[in-house]
């Protein structure tokens, strides 16, 4: 059964509700009123296949849209047997690893349903508990295996260093074919130029740049995983401690962990600086690989830059023979600010937020596995509104993604970020029915086509609590949606220092 009163449910749920032992009652009405118990919450009605909850203290009804985390048992009432077996159900299509206690509630039995309910507690609270014994010794044994791991791993790289044995080997080498190179590019382009490497970031020890000719400015280079938004390395050199031919950067550390696409981005200090000419590579008939220019995110040239990808051991420091810039140890000062990647966590708990109001036959927003990207498809009318929980922190002044859609036959699409409460709020905002408050924030609609790349970004005030992120897509003309794999992807929040 779908209420008339759906499209006014909201789909959030307190977090302590998710998070306490609750029960859930079915099935109970005045001849059979509910005990006055803590986390007692009554279930309505089923909404879009989901249930619908009414939470003491909490205001109207909402759509139950996961998995409680402490459910303990059901309260049925005398009504209650279909909805409590489809409520069954439910939790079962949903992940849930072992089924709650139904417990009948009826006059003159209801001493008995207490008891029972008590004993059902003291249960679950003594198997958390067991649990949570058998979590702190199995984390003090592998706090204690990682010491000894990490002492070995440290022996055994002092032995390689001190016998000169710490692989440095060449993995990956594109080099100058015109020098000096007739394009002067970075200091052409006043942002600066990018540089996707043609390697995966695990085993990477360093980076060769060849340069034509000499310079006088600053040069500041950083080196980021595309996929987390993560600043790995930062370099501040002196053009003049620049030589021509191959310039080495070295990393504090080799890289290890999960594999992630880098970038070098190569900037100017001083706007006014003359740096040092970078040589280029051949020609280059893959766009991502090719330089782009930072201002625009578009290539630059048909060619990559001339470099070099050195490699190591995973973990371990470079050779102490190696003739590299060695990376800053601190950030750079003088902006103010830090832009730190939105956690994957968060982002693969992306949710549906208006599945009442915008349905498909498949799910419009989701996070595939691994790809720390989010699809949200819009309907041929209407908005598609997906919904990041407290992904905008407490000092977080600004939210930001890169936009993109992902099939050349789509048409134009516009996307939209805000930063608030609610899915509602999220909505009236997008629609321009209301402002958005100093601590929420709204990126505005912009348009984007099948060509292009673009960044959105949600300002706002810091304020005492974290907020979430809302995401959405409409189609620029109302019409077909067929082919419009609208993305986000590098999700971001910005901080002051």
């Amino acid at each position: 059964m779908t209420s008339s009163l759906d499209s006014a449910l909201p789909a959030v749920v307190p977090p302590l509700f998710l998070s306490r032992p609750i029960v859930l009652a079915v099935g109970l009405g005045s001849d059979c009123p509910a005990p006055t118990i803590p986390g007692l919450a009554t279930l309505l009605e089923f909404a879009d296949g989901s249930p619908v909850i009414e939470i003491p203290g909490w205001g109207p009804p909402v759509i139950l849209r996961q998995l409680p985390a402490m459910l303990v048992a059901i309260l049925m009432g005398p009504g209650g047997a279909e909805r409590t077996e489809r409520l069954l159900h439910w939790l079962d299509a949903a992940g849930a690893a072992t089924r709650p206690a139904v417990l009948e509630w009826s006059v003159g039995h209801e001493a008995a349903a207490v008891q029972r309910l008590t004993r059902e507690l003291a249960q679950y609270l003594s198997r958390s508990a067991g649990s949570q014994r058998k979590a702190v010794r199995e984390a003090l044994r592998l706090r204690t295996m990682n010491a000894e791991l990490r002492y070995r791993f440290a022996l055994a790289e002092s032995t390689l260093q001190r016998r000169g044995g710490v692989p440095f080997d060449l993995q990956f080498a594109s080099e100058p074919v015109i020098e000096p190179a007739p394009f002067d590019l970075l200091n052409e382009s006043a942002a600066g130029l990018s540089q996707i490497l043609p390697a995966a970031s695990k085993g990477v020890a360093a980076i060769g740049l060849h340069f034509a000719t000499l310079g006088d400015g600053e040069l500041d280079l950083r080196l980021l995983s595309l996929e987390d938004a993560r600043l790995v390395e930062r370099w501040s050199v002196r053009g003049e401690a620049i030589k021509r031919g191959w310039n080495i950067f070295g990393l504090s550390r080799v890289l290890s962990g999960l594999n992630r696409t880098l970038e070098l981005r190569i900037m100017r200090t001083n706007a006014d600086d003359r740096l040092p000419l970078l040589s280029l590579a051949a020609a280059q008939p893959i766009p991502t690989y090719q330089v782009r220019d930072l201002a625009t995110r578009q290539p630059a040239l048909p060619r990559n830059l001339a470099l070099q990808v050195w490699s190591g051991i995973p973990g371990t420091h470079l050779p102490a023979s190696v003739d590299a810039f060695a990376p800053n140890r601190k950030p750079l000062s003088g902006t103010g600010f830090d832009e730190r990647p939105i956690p994957a966590a968060i982002i693969k708990l992306a949710e549906h937020a208006n599945a009442e109001e915008v349905s498909f036959d498949f799910r419009a927003v989701m996070a595939p596995p691994g790809e720390n990207v989010i699809t949200c498809h819009p309907p041929s009318a209407g908005i598609t509104l997906g919904q990041l929980i407290d992904a905008s922190p407490q000092m977080a002044v600004k939210v930001s993604a890169s936009v993109v859609l992902s099939n050349e036959k789509s048409r134009e699409v516009d996307f939209g970020l805000v930063v608030t409460d609610g899915a509602a709020r999220a909505l009236d905002i997008l629609r321009g029915v209301v402002e958005p408050e100093p601590n929420e924030g709204f990126s505005g609609w912009m348009q984007v086509n099948n060509r292009q790349s673009k960044r959105l970004s949600a300002f706002r005030e810091s304020g005492s609590t974290a907020r979430n992120v809302y995401i959405a897509t409409r189609m620029s003309k109302a019409g077909d949606n067929s082919f419009a794999w609208a993305q986000f992807k590098d999700f971001t929040y910005m901080v002051r220092r």
